[in-house]
């Protein structure tokens, strides 16, 4: 190539170059709902939050019961919902994750068979003490649509009451399911609040697999029930630990809780002995976490339970993590975590974080308060990156 054709490339190159370096932020393409938040005041150019930004707010207190034999989730819940908006709301849009299971529901990949139901079953529903006809509910893709007598107010709070049935997958699902026949991570497992906020307003395009999720904050006081003999780790801090384990066990629980070791909670020889919980057909599982939008649980008679904790500034935070036999790593994660935690509550930006769980399951997630993942080739990497999105998140790890 000659030295003049050279030059001819290289300035048009260079003048527009110039030309995209002397715009300004407000002159490049925006899209309309952005402009509409900019308008109304509730976004700032700078990526501040505007004089009028809100969040919604829902609060959720659910009761709950597992059957393992059938993998049938029976619940109730009163959700306390507060509309922080300027905007009367005269629907509300739930979405009812396990409908991405079925019949005829669109999934960004196939599923097992024996995966596919008939949906979840809304059993009852109140809006602020009004009952609800089931027959006015609509239903696309995973998402309910509700429309309430009157209308929610600006600033008002609301409080719905819901009864729900499902069947929760047989098999690995989508990073939830059933693991190894009495090995269960539920997670997706409520009817949920859609988020409204001052971008989209009803963010309600139904799940279909391949997505991460949007969540109002919130507090979550949950109750679940199982079988005597299955062990619960979970979102939030467990209240009745008394009620449940043995005293050997709850010496060992305690211990955890201010020893920078890892204590083996559970192991093979307390499996076989099956003397870990008190007797009893059933226990309840009593938890409370704050400030979160999202509560999930593992549920197993078969898996190990490691524990430690690491002294933040006045407290101590406590890590749990619940694996397999198979699992020829997992016995490492509990410390990995412990030193992930500490360096990301020490040296990261952001809230500290109140506690851990981990579960090792097929797939990877952060989900909140019960990280999970199956690569044992990459243990520190994910663990550190688990926690380190959590943190991001804004999202506590509480422990059990």
């Amino acid at each position: 190539m000659n030295k003049s054709i050279l030059t001819w490339i290289i300035l048009p190159v260079l003048f527009v170059a110039g030309e995209i370096k002397a715009q300004k932020t407000t002159d490049l393409y925006m899209p309309l709902e952005i402009k509409r938040a900019y308008a109304n005041e509730t976004r700032n150019v700078n990526g501040t939050p505007g004089k009028n930004y809100f969040q919604n707010r829902t609060d959720y207190s659910i009761r709950a019961e597992f059957f393992p034999e059938t993998k049938i989730l029976t619940g109730t819940e009163t959700i306390t919902y507060k509309n922080s908006s300027k905007d009367s709301l005269a629907r509300l849009r739930f979405n009812l994750y396990q409908n991405l299971y079925k019949k005829g529901a669109a999934r960004d990949a196939d599923t097992k068979p024996e995966n596919i139901h008939d949906g979840v079953e809304i059993l009852n529903m109140k809006v602020n003490g009004s009952p609800i006809d089931l027959k006015f509910l609509q239903f696309y893709s995973t998402i309910m649509v509700v429309t309430v007598p009157g209308k929610l107010a600006p600033g008002s709070e609301t409080i719905i009451e819901i009864g729900w049935k499902q069947k929760m997958p047989e098999t690995l699902a989508r990073r939830q399911g059933t693991y190894d026949k009495t090995n269960f991570f539920i997670a997706y497992w409520y009817p949920k609040i859609c988020v409204f906020d001052d971008i989209d307003g009803w963010n309600s395009v139904g799940h279909q697999g391949n997505a991460e999720f949007y969540g109002d904050f919130g507090n979550f006081d949950v109750q679940i029930t199982v079988p005597g003999g299955y062990t619960i780790w979970s979102s939030g801090a467990l209240l009745n630990a008394e009620e449940i384990f043995t005293d050997k066990y709850l010496g060992r629980i305690k211990k955890a809780s201010v020893s920078d070791s890892v204590i083996h909670i559970i192991n093979e020889k307390d499996r076989i002995e099956n003397q870990i919980t008190k007797p009893g057909a059933k226990h309840i599982w009593k938890y409370k976490t704050e400030n979160q939008t999202d509560f999930a649980f593992g549920v197993s008679n078969q898996y190990f339970w490691d524990a430690t904790s690491v002294q933040v500034g006045n407290s101590r935070i406590p890590i749990n993590s619940a694996y397999s036999i198979t699992s020829k790593t997992f016995s490492k994660v509990a410390e990995v975590s412990r030193r992930s935690v500490e360096s990301f509550t020490k040296n990261a930006p952001g809230i500290p974080l109140s506690g851990q769980t981990g579960q090792r399951i097929r797939g990877r997630t952060e989900r909140h308060g019960v990280p999970w993942n199956h690569q044992p080739g990459r243990l520190q990497q994910s663990r550190g990156n688990d926690h380190g999105n959590l943190t991001r998140n804004r999202s506590c790890l509480l422990p059990i």
